[in-house]
């Protein structure tokens, strides 16, 4: 594996193929991303995203039952069925506690639109709408999928990456991992305002849930989607996701069901965490954003330097378009000629707009802010008001042949 401080001359990639597991991934000059594993045994895209005491390269054409929640068939929730949005081969079962228990694969039958039944609690309650969903089949062996396993690769500074090391060889960075605390890390905005290597397995107080009154000062993590150990507490204010980070207290028992709960420690100063800094590596019109030597950033469009994502755009021709969605509907003057959208706004916007977004296979320039908004309704150009508190901005469609082609490879 190449990292970004490499020689240039070879691909500034974050992973690796191994025997079984392909990597296929888009390319820019000197500049790759991963798409998704491709495993050749099962002739499957696969992916790690789903945690496990064991992880593995899982079918990424998959429904999913989560076990213990739903969906199922029948009033008394005893038959599990798999949500899904269209037919897929596989469905996978995930555990309550992820850091116990590891998802099951399941063949499965055909999709049906019916009743689905999910588990609240010890009740069984039925859905007020249909559900697309799959019957679950006989198991498929887990030895059947890749295995894999975190490990450390060293870096000059105190982050090393942590790297998702597979059983046939293929490698994929996940995050830094901080020497000093022994925690697995990612580049966040401190509470001091500085980028710093934060915790990343961390759970939460004040996240929304509702707790016992003798657990109110507790943190909790979702335990089907933890990925353990958990290193921090981080305790948030207001509504926008910020808060302090503490240490995490002693377990507390029977606070929420299916949650990991602990007493909330000492705030940890921000200075104790590790400054991060980013480099955007790369010599084309693409390159990748990487911090202390680990590439983990997004791509980014050397011309206007914002981060930018491979779309298919308006040409039929695969291409790094703005990473900033927004829907360009509305209109910034009184004939409807100029193009323009409402950015909902929720009192946690931080920094400048950016200065290209996108709608769909289209990217646009924004020139300015937008006074007023119209819309185009009944053969007639009329004012239109946003529901919500909103920034109005005008923006200039740009041609799909300003932004870099994007290189489909397999290894």
């Amino acid at each position: 594996m190449t990292d970004a401080g490499a020689s240039p001359s070879l691909p500034l990639r974050d992973f690796a193929s191994g025997t079984r597991l392909l990597a296929d991934r888009w390319a820019f000059d000197d500049v790759e991303v991963l798409k998704s594993f491709h495993d050749v045994g099962l002739d499957q895209p696969c992916d790690f995203e789903l945690p496990g005491a064991t992880r593995r390269c899982l079918p990424a054409n998959r429904a999913i039952h989560r076990e213990g929640v739903g969906p199922y068939a029948d009033r008394s929730c005893s038959e599990p069925w798999a949500a899904a949005d269209v037919q897929a081969p596989f469905a996978v079962v995930t555990p309550r506690d992820a850091c116990a228990g590891s998802p099951v694969v399941h063949r499965t039958g055909p999709l049906e639109q019916r009743a689905a039944f999910f588990r609240d609690g010890e009740r069984c309650v039925r859905s007020t709408l249909t559900v697309s969903m799959q019957p679950l089949r006989e198991v498929v062996p887990a030895e059947s999928f890749v295995a894999a396993h975190e490990e450390n690769e060293a870096r000059e500074g105190r982050v090393d990456a942590r790297v998702l090391v597979a059983d046939d060889g293929a490698r994929l960075t996940l995050a830094g991992f901080d020497r000093a605390r022994e925690e697995v890390v990612l580049p966040d905005d401190a509470a001091d305002g500085t980028l710093r290597w934060l915790p990343s397995r961390v759970a939460f107080k004040n996240a929304g849930a509702e707790l016992p009154a003798r657990c109110a000062d507790a943190a909790a993590k979702i335990a089907s989607s933890a990925v353990c150990p958990l290193s921090a507490a981080l305790v948030l204010e207001g509504s926008c996701g910020r808060g302090e980070l503490h240490l995490l207290g002693a377990p507390v028992a029977g606070c929420i069901d299916g949650s990991f709960t602990f007493a909330v420690a000492g705030a940890i100063p921000a200075e104790r965490f590790a400054r991060a800094t980013y480099a955007d590596r790369g010599s084309g019109p693409v390159r990748r954003r990487s911090f202390d030597g680990v590439t983990l950033g997004p791509l980014v469009d050397a011309a206007s330097g914002e981060p930018c994502v491979v779309v298919r755009a308006t040409d039929g021709v695969d291409r790094c378009l703005p990473e900033q969605s927004e829907l360009v509907a509305y209109f910034a003057d009184e004939t409807c000629t100029t193009p323009a959208f409402a950015h909902p706004l929720n009192g946690c916007e931080t920094g400048a707009w950016p200065t290209l977004v996108r709608d769909r296979a289209r990217a646009y320039q924004v020139t300015g802010m937008a006074s007023a908004l119209y819309e185009s309704k009944d053969g007639a150009c009329a004012p239109f008001a946003p529901a919500v508190r909103s920034a109005s901005f005008s923006v200039r469609e740009l041609g799909a042949e300003r932004f870099t082609p994007a290189r489909a490879l397999r290894d």
